[in-house]
């Protein structure tokens, strides 16, 4: 990440010398404004050719996981310093699937983000939106029911016209099993009919 530290760095620098020509300025020292101007525009082409070589960096780097978060980091930089228009920044990062696992006692592989209960289940989408994929379990502890999050998720679909992700019920409770898998296919059924 050093090209984090670079940029900071140059922007420190950058505060520093407009501050530096605000006081020459109000010195009446015009020669020393203007020579500080130069620096100022030298230091903010500077910062302009790194981003551009972060948004070079971005647009020939294949995403794996071992780099996901080093992209996104690199995205925001570049999205900071207004280089936003690239398509590539939108649909790389997009690319990134996120698996949903709800589970009260079972632990996810690394591969999903676990939420323990019916307050988590939402927080998550409401903050995230959808993922692509759940793994649903029935029995959360005294709390709701892995069938209220169905609900709710069906709800939730429906106010805000989404299509309901993919899913998968691992519950041993074959009840509430059978209950989550009958809500969100009969859902599923009538989505694609429209």
């Amino acid at each position: 990440m050093n090209y984090k530290l670079q940029l900071l760095q140059k922007e420190w620098e950058l505060e520093h010398i407009r501050e530096k020509k605000t006081q020459a300025l109000q010195n009446m020292k015009y020669e020393k404004a203007a020579r500080l101007r130069d620096v100022e525009k030298q230091l903010e082409q500077s910062v302009l050719e790194t981003v551009k070589s972060l948004e070079n960096y971005f647009n020939h780097t294949v995403m794996t996981d071992e780099n996901y978060h080093e992209l996104e980091e690199i995205s925001k930089i570049i999205y900071y310093y207004g280089q936003d228009k690239n398509p590539l920044l939108i649909s790389k990062i997009g690319e990134k699937k996120v698996f949903l696992y709800l589970d009260d006692l079972r632990s996810a592989s690394e591969k999903f983000v676990l939420v323990k209960n019916y307050k988590e289940f939402t927080a998550f989408i409401l903050q995230n939106g959808l993922p692509d994929f759940i793994s649903f379990d029935h029995d959360l502890g005294l709390e709701e029911s892995g069938f209220d999050c169905a609900k709710w998720l069906v709800n939730y679909c429906l106010d805000y016209q989404k299509k309901l992700p993919e899913f998968v019920v691992h519950s041993k409770n074959p009840v509430g099993k059978e209950n989550i898998e009958s809500l969100l296919n009969h859902f599923k059924k009538t989505q694609n009919d429209y």
